[in-house]
């Protein structure tokens, strides 16, 4: 026990994989997208009610609300449009 109650030195941690969520060496490049924009018209996105991207190496990591996912390392987000072909709405 440590000096305040918590686990002292050399205690086992329970959040040594939260460098990757707050931005650690290996986290990637993150981005909330659109999901109707990007994910849902996505030749990599999975098929409902599945969540998930299939393209190697990249995850969608949360849903922000109802309209919008965090997404890590997707190649389709550009910072203009979405970066495979679609039909743009007017």
């Amino acid at each position: 026990v440590g000096e305040f109650g918590g686990p002292g030195p050399g205690a086992n941690r329970t959040d040594a994989g939260l460098g990757d969520r707050f931005g650690g060496a290996d986290a990637g490049v993150e981005r909330v997208v659109s999901k109707r924009t990007y994910c849902q018209q996505c030749p990599h996105f999975s098929a409902p009610p599945d969540v998930a991207c299939d393209h190697e190496g990249t995850s969608i990591v949360e849903a922000v609300g109802f309209d919008e996912f965090r997404v890590r390392n997707c190649p389709m987000v550009d910072d203009d449009d979405p970066t495979f072909d679609t039909p743009h709405e007017e």
